[in-house]
C-alpha cells in the first residue's frame, strides 16, 4: 500500500513508530467536528445524553428554609427555657407562626415557622403534658441556624447546575427535577453504522452455520455499548472480505447518512485485510495501528467526510479498541469528553513478558492498610471476552518494559461503566 509511512510522521528516533493512544485522542480532537444539532429531551431519557445548552436554576434548592430533622422550631434568644409549644408542622403543610417564648414541633422537611431560626433536635429538650397544654425545656442555648436546610442553600436562583458538553447521570437528572425542570437541551445522539466483517462470521443462532464458520460476538457486544454510550446504532452488517464489499458498505454510509463507521476485522496485515486499503482509496487515514496491546490492528480515518474508526475482530482486542477509542470518539461527537479515571497501585504477582508496545491489562483490583493492588491473573489473550467481566480497571505496562517483579507501580485506567465489574461514568 502506498503512503502508508506517512501517517506515523515525525515520530522521535528512539519511540513506537505507532501512536500512543493519547496522541490517537488529539487526533480526534484535530480531525472529529462535534455535531451542531440539539433536541430536547425529557427527563426519562436524559441518563447518557451530552448536555448542549448549560441549565440555569430559575428555583431555588431548597425552595424554602426548611427543618433538617424531627424537633422544635424555636427563638435561639429565648434559649435556654421553658417554652409552650403552639403548633406542629409537617412537610407540605404551611408553616406557623412562633413568638417570644413558644416553640412548634417540627417533622424533617417542613417549613420552618415565621419567627423560629433555629431547631432543637428532639432528644435535647425535655417534654411536659399538662391542664394547659404541651411544654418543652431546653437545658442549653443553642445559636440561630442548627438543623434548618437554607433556602438557596444547594442551589440558589441564577446558578448555573450543569456545563455544556456534561455527558448527563441519574443523579442530574434529579437535581434537574429538583429545581422543577421538565427537560435539558441535549446534543442529537450520532448514528452509528456498525459492521462486521470476515468470511468466516455469521450472525449469532443462526442455523446451518459451516464447520469453519463463528457465531458473531462483535456486532451486538458493540451495538450494546454503543447504546450506552449515547449512539444510534444501524446494524450491525455483515461483510465479506472484499474490497468491493467494503467499497459498498462506505457508498451506503454515504447514503443513510451516519455520523460515524465502525467495523471490526480486516484492518491488519493478512492477505485479505482490505479495510486500511479501501479506506485509503475512498478517503484519507488518519492513523494505522497504535502503540496498545491487545488491540495494536486498529485504523481511523474518513470516508466521504466521515469519520471511520476500524477495529480488530479479536473480541476483546475490539473491545480494548472500543474503551480507548471509540468512546472518546463518541463523547467528541457529542461535544463532550471522555477521558478515562487514573488510579495508581502496585502489581499482586510478577509479570513476566517483555512487553514491546504498551500493554493494558485487565485486572482486579484489591485494597489493604497498604494501598491498591493490580491481579492481572486474570485471561489476557485477545480473543477471550470473559474475563473482562471480572475485571475493575486497566493496568498500563509501559512500552519497552522488562519482566516486572511483584509490586512493581503502575498506572491503571478505570474502566467505564457497563463494562467490568463496576465501572465509572
Amino acid at each position: 500500500m502506498s503512503g502508508r509511512g506517512h501517517w506515523q510522521s515525525n515520530r522521535p528516533a528512539n519511540s513506537s513508530p505507532y501512536l500512543t493512544v493519547p496522541e490517537a485522542w488529539a487526533v480526534f480532537a484535530q480531525r472529529v467536528k462535534p455535531l451542531t444539532e440539539v433536541e430536547w429531551q425529557a427527563l426519562a431519557g436524559l441518563p447518557g445524553r451530552t448536555l448542549a445548552l448549560p441549565v440555569t436554576a430559575r428555583s431555588a434548592l431548597p425552595r424554602f428554609d426548611r427543618a433538617a430533622m424531627d424537633g422544635y422550631a424555636v427563638r435561639a434568644q429565648d434559649l435556654p427555657g421553658r417554652l409552650a409549644v403552639i403548633a406542629t408542622g409537617a412537610a407540605g403543610e404551611p408553616p406557623a407562626t412562633v413568638g417570644p417564648g413558644q416553640a412548634a414541633r417540627v417533622l424533617t422537611g417542613a417549613p420552618l415557622p415565621v419567627g423560629a431560626d433555629t431547631v432543637v433536635e428532639q432528644e435535647q429538650v425535655t417534654v411536659e403534658d399538662s391542664a394547659v397544654g404541651r411544654f418543652v425545656t431546653v437545658a442549653q442555648a443553642y445559636g440561630p441556624g442548627r438543623n434548618i436546610a437554607r433556602r438557596g442553600g444547594e442551589v440558589a436562583p441564577g446558578t448555573t447546575v450543569l456545563e455544556a458538553g456534561q455527558r448527563l447521570t441519574a443523579v442530574d437528572v434529579g437535581l434537574l427535577a429538583g429545581i422543577g425542570e421538565l427537560g435539558a437541551w441535549v446534543v442529537r445522539r450520532p448514528q452509528v453504522l456498525l459492521a462486521v466483517t470476515g468470511d468466516e462470521v455469521v450472525p449469532s443462532g443462526l442455523s446451518g452455520i459451516g464447520r469453519a464458520q463463528i457465531f458473531d460476538s462483535n456486532g451486538p457486544l458493540l451495538r450494546a455499548l454503543l447504546e450506552q454510550a449515547g449512539a444510534v446504532p444501524i446494524g450491525p452488517f455483515y461483510v465479506p472480505d472484499r474490497p468491493r464489499a467494503l467499497a459498498h458498505l462506505f457508498n451506503q454510509a454515504r447514503r443513510i447518512p451516519v455520523d460515524l463507521v465502525l467495523t471490526t476485522g480486516g484492518v491488519s496485515v493478512g492477505d485479505r485485510d482490505w479495510m486500511v486499503h479501501v479506506v485509503e482509496r475512498m478517503g484519507e487515514v488518519w492513523f494505522w495501528r497504535l502503540d496498545m496491546h491487545p488491540g495494536k490492528a486498529v485504523a481511523a480515518g474518513a470516508v466521504g467526510g466521515r469519520p471511520v474508526l476500524a477495529l480488530s475482530g479479536n473480541p476483546a482486542a475490539a473491545l480494548m479498541g472500543f474503551t480507548l477509542l471509540a468512546v472518546p470518539l463518541l463523547a467528541r461527537l457529542q461535544g463532550g469528553q471522555a477521558r478515562p479515571h487514573s488510579v495508581w497501585g502496585r502489581l499482586r504477582h510478577p509479570f513476566p513478558k517483555p512487553t514491546r508496545e504498551t500493554r493494558y491489562l485487565r485486572v482486579r483490583i484489591e485494597s489493604d492498610p497498604g494501598g491498591l493492588w493490580f491481579d492481572w491473573s486474570l485471561d489476557q489473550s485477545s480473543d477471550v471476552l470473559r474475563s473482562w467481566s471480572a475485571a475493575d480497571a486497566l493496568a498500563i505496562v509501559p512500552r519497552g518494559s522488562g519482566p516486572l517483579p511483584a509490586e512493581t507501580p503502575l498506572e491503571a485506567w478505570l474502566l467505564p461503566k457497563g463494562l467490568g465489574r463496576g465501572g465509572v461514568e
